[in-house]
């Protein structure tokens, strides 16, 4: 479902006293929408990485710009995550300012003011030598044709969101408990679709023998022990 798409529902769904919603206004509370939703389950769609070259003797670097929270740090060389620390730890142990270092391994890392801090500090400038896996922020839909980027069943979500914030502010609260209930059905129907893992059933005429996805020709080749 495009914006342009998503404005015309949450019109369509609004009783004729609500009449003063403008294009602008509703293209903002949809982006709060997904901006909502993308805090409520760790979505794989939002799961990303970009890589970190060292700079001999600076120990810290820039976040990426749709940095929305981190999960790790590994450095490419020894194939090995780096220790995470909390700011307030990390700068009593080794101070924020960068000091020389005969190592090109760091060890630990801390994520402060927009930037990652690496201890020890690194002695050499290293090409990509760190990967940094993190959450990134979701994309806002700034023009008409965009849709939200996950699967199309889930773009009813900021529809129902929408009205229940305008219902809200209209005081209208049967209303608004409806459309809440309805984005709350749907925003739990999209966490178990994206986070829970397809079980497989067992064969009913065998024991132990569950069905897989294989070749609808082959169906010999269709179960695993």
């Amino acid at each position: 479902m495009q914006l342009s798409e998503i404005r015309e529902q949450i019109r369509m769904g609004l009783p004729p006293e609500v009449s003063d919603v403008t294009d602008a206004m509703l293209n903002t509370l949809v982006n709060q929408a997904l901006k909502e939703c993308s805090v409520a389950a760790k979505w794989p769609f939002l799961h990303t990485s970009t890589t970190i070259t060292t700079q001999a003797n600076r120990k810290n670097y820039s976040l990426p710009e749709d940095f929305l929270y981190g999960l790790k740090l590994v450095d490419n060389d020894r194939d090995d995550e780096l220790e995470y620390v909390a700011p307030a730890q990390f700068f009593e142990w080794h101070g924020s300012q960068a000091r020389d270092s005969a190592t090109t391994t760091a060890s630990q890392f801390t994520i402060y003011d927009g930037e990652i801090y690496l201890y020890p500090t690194p002695s050499a400038n290293d090409t990509d030598r760190y990967t940094f896996y993190y959450y990134r922020q979701i994309t806002a839909l700034t023009q008409d044709s965009d849709e939200p980027e996950f699967l199309d069943t889930f773009h009813w979500l900021p529809v129902e969101w929408v009205k229940w914030k305008l219902y809200e502010r209209e005081s209208m609260s049967q209303e608004s408990d409806r459309a809440f209930g309805q984005y709350a059905q749907l925003l739990e129907r999209m966490r178990q679709w994206y986070t829970t893992p397809v079980k497989q059933e067992p064969w009913i005429a065998g024991d132990g023998v569950r069905r897989r996805l294989g070749d609808p020709n082959l169906p010999m080749l269709n179960y695993v022990q």
